[in-house]
């Protein structure tokens, strides 16, 4: 019998030799567990108390309920400091299901968690989900409510991840104290132990991968006088992390920074990693370490030359089917997804526009963005914008992760979003947009990968938690795909909404389509048809549809019908847009009301003569006497219970919502007029934001003179 059951044994014996001790209720798990480390024969288990414990193990197996093996006993425990233990000697491809066993001084018998579960490595060709979140700013309270940053990991414990991505600025240990001479290692530490509980919440079930982000201060560039920073932060920051989480190190399985650094406990920063799961490999970059500089606007050193080798050669070595890049962001400092991705070292480009990649990067082959377009990166996600957003730029999908607890309603005060008044969506003028809040579900198979948008609402706020914002997919076969006719966006559909569908032979010159709904309680409704062509059908949803999942069927003549889910919500609200691209400048009108009550249109956008060429026309507010409203035009939004489900603001300043609902004159089409506010004289450019019952649209832009 191996000692370590012998010593448990020997525990629980001497447990009911002094049975007449007075009877004990044994004590309720209240530590935190952070899996991580996870391979094909093993996991990490790393475990921290509140307070000190006499002696824990853990009881594991591959049946629920059932725990047959034990690791050995650990004694002697201290409150505060984190324990790892390997579970090891498992099977590929297997979940597994355990609970700790734990005893304080004073205790007689061991009390128990819960019992949690996790995955070993998948094979290839298996379906299995991860999560991400990004830029949670815990202690920040206009940036993460957390209570709301608790649902999220709730939300996202609920997917039941394989394992969880964090993209960074979690901790912003640069955040700590008002003068950085204040900042010490202990107070360090203690701003990424308070964090635990809520990675807790999660990460029992779900390993965790961390991102290193600017604002969490692994930066080198804070050591030079000139950042104002303490320059022991980046190494407080660094050990601090390695004492309290499991990231990879290069191991076998996991592949990553070999480099013994200075400063550093161990040597080894576990920052930059890989490692393949199922059909995918995942990278990880670290931006921040060798960036001497603020980053992003120029030719600085980003990334370094270590790293750009061995993102090279980690890419070209795998044959994995879908490979996925993560990092808090591609310049480090700047902003932006596909709009900054051609420049500098990561693709190549001065600010000029002119290639200077091989006078800037000597000894470089190429730059990274065209690594990730040559070795068909599927997707590349990043944090740092405080949004959701989507752009594909030569080939390659760019996602921008929001942020997991900022209050999402517009007219709330407490609205935030992203950045002070406008959020950052100025920077992302060729991608989809979406405000905060929520996490990202990634689920990958053989039929492709499916990246969703899953937003979270409290009980206050207006909306439904756990609802898809918007949804992609990247690789595998070709499919039926369903979008809003306005932003052409999968963000779902609502009764009387326009949709369209694109595929192939979804009809012929002589054979036009049919379009059939069932909903989720069942029934079948005939959608009206408004366009078809063998590529492309638009149609109009019934009117009475059950809310949930429903399915469209298109078929034409004697060709099989193509099928496509969708989620039907009371609301799906999105605008039209002068380049028919749910980007940029709305199609509406702007209409001038004057002191004697006589009235103009006026235009809100011009276009020129190539496709995609409108822009916004500046909007005169006038004199003190005039008001000028707008009129916007979009769909999904008529079925808002009353005019208060609709928040709208323009620059960040709420907006009187006059009407909102069917335009009356064109099947499907809704309209919302608005006045804009005097005050937002002289802004310039600015966003238009607004949510329908929850639901956010994805923002237009409009310029005030």
């Amino acid at each position: 019998m191996p000692l370590h059951l012998i010593q448990i044994i020997i525990f629980e014996l001497l447990s009911i030799l002094t049975a007449w001790r007075p009877v004990q209720t044994p004590a309720a798990f209240d530590g935190n567990i952070i899996l991580g480390r996870p391979t094909d024969r093993s996991v990490t288990v790393n475990l921290l108390f509140p307070a000190d414990q006499e002696s824990i193990y853990l009881e594991y197996g591959d049946t629920p309920g059932s725990w047959p093996r034990q690791t050995p006993l650990r004694r002697t425990l201290k409150a505060r400091v984190a324990y790892e233990e390997l579970l090891a000697g498992l099977e590929p491809n297997r979940r597994y299901y355990y609970r700790l066993r734990f005893r304080s001084a004073g205790q007689v018998a061991y009390g128990a968690s819960a019992e949690y579960t996790f995955h070993t490595q998948r094979a290839p060709g298996t379906t299995f989900t991860f999560t991400l979140i990004a830029d949670s700013h815990l202690f920040t309270t206009q940036h993460c409510d957390p209570a709301r940053y608790a649902l999220t990991l709730r939300n996202a414990l609920a997917d039941n991840p394989d394992f969880h991505l964090d993209l960074g600025d979690t901790f912003r240990t640069d955040t700590v104290t008002r003068d950085p001479a204040d900042s010490t290692y202990q107070l360090i530490l203690d701003r990424q132990i308070a964090h635990r509980p809520y990675f807790g919440l999660l990460t029992h079930s779900a390993p965790l991968f961390l991102v290193m982000g600017n604002h969490d201060s692994e930066y080198l560039f804070y050591t030079r006088s000139e950042s104002n920073e303490n320059p022991n932060l980046p190494f407080w920051s660094t050990n601090a992390r390695l004492a309290l989480f499991p990231n990879p190190r290069p191991d076998g399985f996991y592949t990553g920074d070999q480099t013994a650094h200075a400063g550093v406990e161990g040597g080894l920063r576990e920052s930059y990693y890989a490692w393949e799961w199922g059909d995918a490999l995942f990278v990880v970059l670290d931006p921040y370490w060798e960036m001497g500089t603020r980053g992003g606007t120029s030719w600085e050193t980003v990334h370094g030359d270590r790293q750009y080798a061995w993102f090279r050669e980690t890419l070209r070595q795998s044959r994995a089917k879908y490979k996925f890049v993560f990092e808090h962001h591609l310049q480090g400092q700047s902003r932006g997804g596909i709009e900054v991705a051609p420049f500098f070292e990561w693709g190549g480009k001065d600010r000029r526009g002119d290639n200077t990649f091989a006078q800037n990067r000597p000894g470089w082959e190429k730059p990274f963005h065209d690594l990730l377009a040559e070795n068909n990166v599927s997707v590349y996600f990043q944090g740092h914008d405080h949004i959701f957003a989507r752009g594909v730029y030569e080939g390659v999908t760019y996602i921008s992760v929001p942020m997991p607890a900022a209050d999402p309603d517009p007219g709330s005060e407490g609205y935030f979003p992203g950045n002070v008044v406008d959020g950052n969506f100025d920077a992302y003028p060729q991608s989809l947009v979406l405000p905060n809040s929520g996490h990202v579900r990634v689920t990958v198979g053989p039929a492709g990968v499916k990246v969703e948008y899953v937003t979270v609402k409290l009980p206050r706020d207006p909306g439904v938690n756990r609802t898809i914002a918007y949804a992609t997919r990247v690789g595998g076969p070709p499919a039926l795909s369903l979008v809003s006719s306005a932003n052409f966006a999968d963000i779902g559909t609502a009764p009387d909404s326009l949709v369209s569908a694109f595929g192939a032979g979804l009809a012929s010159a002589s054979e036009t389509a049919r379009v059939n709904v069932r909903d989720s309680a069942g029934t079948d409704r005939p959608a009206r048809l408004l366009y078809s062509s063998p590529t492309q059908v638009n149609f109009l949803m019934p009117s009475e549809l059950a809310t949930g999942k429903a399915t469209v069927s298109i078929s034409s003549g004697s060709n099989p019908a193509q099928v496509a889910e969708t989620v039907v919500d009371r609301v799906a609200p999105a605008l039209f847009t002068a380049n028919a691209s749910g980007l940029g400048v709305p199609a509406a009108l702007a209409i001038r009301v004057r002191a004697d009550g006589s009235q103009s249109v006026e235009p809100v956008f011009r276009c020129g003569t190539q496709p995609g060429s409108c822009v916004p026309v500046p909007l005169d507010l006038g004199p003190d006497t005039d008001q000028l409203y707008l009129a916007l035009f979009g769909t999904g939004l008529r079925h808002l219970a009353q005019p208060r489900d609709l928040a709208l603001r323009i620059g960040g300043v709420p907006a009187e919502v006059l009407f909102a609902g069917a335009q009356g004159g064109f099947l499907g089409l809704d309209q919302i007029n608005l006045r804009v506010p005097r005050s937002l004289i002289g802004r310039g450019e600015a966003a238009v934001i607004f949510s329908v019952a929850g639901r956010s649209s994805t923002p237009v832009t409009v310029q005030i003179r």
